[in-house]
């Protein structure tokens, strides 16, 4: 695990989420309060390492909680048992919380923080969207990996919420060579 500073690149990225982030937490707490969330997850679960995998897939309507730190809240769902993601990221709440408040201070950011018991290491990057990813260490040994897809001015289209986590992907260990999956995926709002 290198600890450095991110790259110029990074911090470019990770200021359009910071903002993104900043305008979604302003955002659901006035004009979307009152809307319902359409998201599908589907779950990928080990057996154990030697045996296939089974996939549950499962569509979710939710609402927001509107607490200091702001929770969906699934109110419908349909398809086989699943799990549900119910944080949402903010600039003041998240994994990214402490990132931003670096950002909008434009002081440099180490691409590494501690979020008890892990070492966790964080790398920005664009694909189709922009994308953070952390890695959750634990003496030294990988344990789990997030990637979260947000959509930030950069991407805007009409109808589309900024500062969304349009896809949370988790992957944990659960054993020497298998991962088990959840991948949720922000379809719109009703």
């Amino acid at each position: 695990m290198d600890v450095g500073n991110i790259t110029k690149e990074e911090v470019t990225i990770a200021a359009r989420i910071c903002y993104a982030y900043k305008a979604k937490n302003i955002s659901l707490r006035s004009d979307y309060l009152q809307k319902t969330f359409l998201f599908d997850v589907e779950r990928e679960s080990c057996q154990n390492a030697n045996t296939s995998t089974n996939v549950d897939k499962k569509s979710y309507k939710a609402k927001i909680l509107n607490y200091t730190q702001l929770k969906f809240s699934p109110q419908t769902s349909s398809g086989p048992a699943g799990e549900f993601i119910d944080d949402v990221q903010t600039e003041q709440h998240g994994v990214l919380s402490q990132v931003c408040q670096r950002v909008f201070q434009g002081l440099p950011v180490v691409n590494t923080m501690t979020i008890a018991p892990f070492q966790v290491q964080i790398k920005f990057q664009r694909n189709t969207l922009d994308e953070y990813h952390l890695n959750f260490f634990l003496n030294k040994t990988l344990q789990t990996v997030k990637v979260f897809s947000v959509r930030t001015q950069y991407d805007w289209k009409q109808g589309m919420a900024i500062g969304m986590d349009e896809r949370q992907l988790s992957l944990e260990r659960c054993g020497e060579q298998s991962a088990t999956g959840l991948l949720q995926i922000y379809k719109g709002m009703l």
